[in-house]
């Protein structure tokens, strides 16, 4: 294994400057547009080649897809019934890879499927077996355990709060559970220890063909400036907009997008404290939501929905929630009621079809597509956040062949560490001795969130605050985070923190608003006299416009 030392950071708002004059006087390999999952991935491959490259984000990094999926690491159990074994077998080989790259942010847990009495999975519980003894054969790999079947006794153990009146036995098979803005900030920084330059904030409106290249126009939207860059392929990772954007900017490709809305309630672990993760069916589709714990709430989803609306700020829908809600409460012992309703969220999948007329959105394949344009461009989208790595490995190999006219070399990031890979072990030791006494609970949550930076995140608490004052927010170091994520994250305003790098605003409403004077001031100190303040101004508004409406969807959903 190799290690990102020392730790790496994204440029700040303390050398947003020097970064955009890099970005506006350097000439790059590759310019990557947009900073999901997708385009963090094809910056660090790229960066890792040796290739020069620059990545172009016209929000924040992980603002859309990347920042509101269901948190899973996984082959895709339900594909197989769609035939789809590519899509599984390369997702279940890149999860073998992350849970290596990366265990301090993916790790392997159980999931149950109940055979509840009557339902679509007792219906076809031998079809459901024989899936998984397919699973478990592509995985090809011991790195998570093997399904087996599980009694009504050992089942209530595992997943309390589901009715075991309604089930007489079920199997456990293994996944991969992850916070999916942290995997996309480590995989970002990363890069940046290669050399690449990711920022934020920077919306590419034209492209041009320029000498031996492009000439790409950004505008800076953290106070409005224009600025141009120049490289020598482009590459459009903007998901499910790719096609909108590759439309704007003449790149010479056209795709058939459907994005499907995935919603996504949190609830308290009061109303579900299972170790395992739980399948429930949903009779009237034919489909099933999730049920994860993590460790601070339980995440439930997630809805499929065909969605008209912005691709830029999803939001849950009440009938999304609603159905998610009867889905759960329909195998709970008690109904879930609006306490138990702590945030909610929704994200868009861009889904590549021919025909999107005829299909729902759940049957559409979930296949990535990678095509060469005009302008020197490569377009990627679909796909699942699972295979990110590999997708990106596709796309440079493309960019070097075909675009750069270059002999492709073998891709270094299949046994590469993310940034801020660690043991628990040496975590915690060195943790105690900076926060003697530190509960394992918040020592756990710290290193799943940041790894080796959590030590950064303990200092700066100290420095801010004299030391970790628990609160609501697990692991009780607000003023730290807040202080990390604008020194070493990018963060630029409310959203960027409360949303995204802690979670709060989609996971914890109320805790959230209770907070946000607490960061706010903590971000005004940090942004004094520094370029982003106005953004932060703009953010502030967008951030409790954000909540109310999440509030109000809850409120309308749960009675």
């Amino acid at each position: 294994m190799q290690f990102a030392t020392p730790l790496p950071s994204l440029p700040s708002v303390h050398d947003r400057d020097s970064a955009l004059e890099k970005a506006a006087t350097d000439t790059y390999d590759v310019a990557v547009v947009g900073g999901g999952i997708t385009g963090a991935g094809i910056l660090l491959e790229a960066a890792a080649r040796g290739l020069s490259a620059v990545l172009l984000e016209k929000r924040d990094f992980a603002s859309g897809t990347s920042g509101r999926s269901s948190r899973l690491i996984h082959g895709g159990l339900r594909y197989l019934e769609s035939l789809d074994f590519g899509v599984v077998a390369e997702s279940l080989r890149e999860r073998r890879r992350l849970l290596a790259m990366a265990p301090h942010l993916v790790w392997a847990a159980p999931f149950v499927i109940p055979f509840f009495k009557g339902s679509y999975f007792s219906r076809r519980k031998t079809l459901v077996e024989a899936g998984l003894v397919f699973y478990d054969a592509l995985a090809s790999s011991l790195t998570v355990m093997r399904h087996r079947r599980g009694t009504r006794t050992e089942l209530a153990e595992l997943i309390p709060g589901i009715d075991p009146s309604l089930y007489d036995e079920g199997v456990i098979y293994w996944d991969a559970i992850h916070d999916d803005v942290r995997t996309c900030l480590a995989v970002l920084k990363t890069a940046s220890a290669h050399g690449a330059l990711p920022l934020n904030y920077c919306e590419v409106v034209d492209v041009e063909p320029a000498a031996r290249g492009v000439q790409i126009s950004v505008i800076d939207r953290a106070d409005g400036l224009p600025f141009h860059v120049r490289a020598r392929a482009v590459v459009n990772a903007t998901g499910a907009a790719a096609g909108v954007v590759a439309a704007r900017l003449g790149l010479g490709v056209r795709l058939e997008l459907v994005p499907a809305r995935g919603a996504h309630l949190v609830v308290r672990k009061s109303a579900y404290s299972g170790r395992a993760a739980v399948l429930l069916p949903v009779e009237s589709d034919k489909r099933f939501v999730f049920v994860i714990p993590n460790d601070t709430g339980v995440l439930v989803g997630t809805t499929d929905t065909p969605h008209d609306g912005s691709l830029d700020e999803p939001m849950p829908q009440t009938s999304d929630l609603r159905y998610i809600a009867d889905a759960f409460s329909s195998w709970a012992e008690a109904p879930l009621g609006k306490n138990d309703v702590t945030g909610a969220f929704a994200g868009l999948r861009p889904l590549v079809t021919s025909d999107h007329s005829s299909q729902r959105t759940s049957e559409i394949s979930r296949k990535h597509v990678i095509l060469a344009g005009a302008r020197r461009s490569v377009t990627v989208t679909g796909g699942k956040y699972t295979a990110f790595r590999s997708m990106a490995e596709e796309a440079v190999d493309l960019v070097s062949e075909v675009v750069l006219e270059e002999a492709r070399v073998p891709s270094p990031t299949r046994r590469l560490s993310l940034a801020g890979s660690c043991s628990f072990e040496w975590f915690a030791r060195a943790a105690r001795e900076l926060c003697p006494g530190l509960p394992v609970r918040h020592l756990r949550i710290l290193w799943r969130r940041y790894g080796a930076d959590g030590l950064r995140v303990l200092r700066y608490q100290s420095e801010l605050s004299g030391g970790v004052v628990p609160d609501n927010t697990s692991p009780g170091c607000i003023e730290g985070q807040v202080a990390y994520a604008v020194r070493h994250e990018a963060a630029l305003g409310l959203e960027d923190v409360m949303l995204r790098r802690l979670r709060l605003g989609t996971d914890d409403i109320e805790t959230a608003s209770r907070l946000a004077g607490t960061a706010e001031e903590i971000m005004r100190a940090e942004l004094s006299r520094k370029r982003g303040s106005a953004a932060m101004e703009r953010q502030k508004s967008q951030f409790f416009k954000g909540i109310e409406a999440r509030r109000a969807a809850v409120a309308e959903a749960i009675k």
